[in-house]
């Protein structure tokens, strides 16, 4: 009877485990304006989830891992990586500092 408490116990937090949901919130800004940036794009580390930046430059993106990569990316910018690791259900990375990217066009020919 012990043994079956105690592997139910078990079974119940490795699920817990297996399905909690974490949080990750923090702001993107321009290296070097220093300046808040909204419409960023931001991919979590499954590549489901995803969102962009808001007018300050602030996000919030689930996660059901604890530790990943977060990829920002918009036109104008290069597209930047950051590595996160948690322990809380909800975690702030602060600030992410992305660089701008010059844009090359072809030459375009208008008729």
């Amino acid at each position: 009877m012990k043994g079956n408490i105690l592997t139910v116990i078990i079974f119940l937090f490795l699920i817990s485990e297996t399905y909690s949901q974490y949080v990750i919130t923090g702001s993107v800004y321009d290296y070097e304006d220093n300046d808040p940036l909204e419409y960023i794009h931001i991919i979590g580390p499954d590549s489901v989830n995803g969102t962009i930046s808001d007018a300050e430059g602030r996000f919030k993106i689930n996660s059901d891992r604890n530790k990943g990569v977060l990829i920002f990316n918009a036109l104008g910018y290069r597209k930047t990586r950051y590595e996160y690791r948690t322990q809380q259900d909800t975690s702030d990375i602060g600030i992410v500092y992305i660089k701008k990217e010059s844009i090359s066009l072809r030459e375009i020919t208008i008729s």
